[in-house]
């Protein structure tokens, strides 16, 4: 389901249903980019730790342009996850540089 500025509110309600019935949710963050420019390269041999603080590094200055969300249930009869029951995707503008702000301000 496509979620935008001008439906943001009427499907919300269905949003936060779907979250509080799911069993398992998976978030997908398209960004800008990946790194900042000043983050160091990753190397072939860094370790999965040095990889994810490389990464986060850069994501923390970059803007996010579209957050992706999918709730799944578990099916006893096929034991397995139910992919998707919902899957909600909201798009953004990414801010211009000059006002962009650190992830943690998102």
């Amino acid at each position: 389901m496509e979620v935008n500025k001008d439906n943001f509110f009427e499907v919300l309600p269905q949003i936060e249903k779907s979250i509080s019935e799911c069993d398992f949710l998976a978030l997908d963050l398209e960004m800008t980019g990946l790194t900042s420019g000043k983050m160091e390269r990753q190397k072939p041999w860094d370790s999965p730790q040095q990889r994810y603080l490389k990464i986060r590094d850069g994501a923390q200055v970059i803007c996010p342009t579209q957050f992706g969300l999918c709730t799944f249930k578990y099916s006893a009869d096929k034991q397995s996850y139910v992919w998707p029951s919902k899957a909600h995707r909201k798009v953004s503008s990414p801010l211009p540089v000059r006002f962009r702000l650190p992830m943690t301000s998102f």
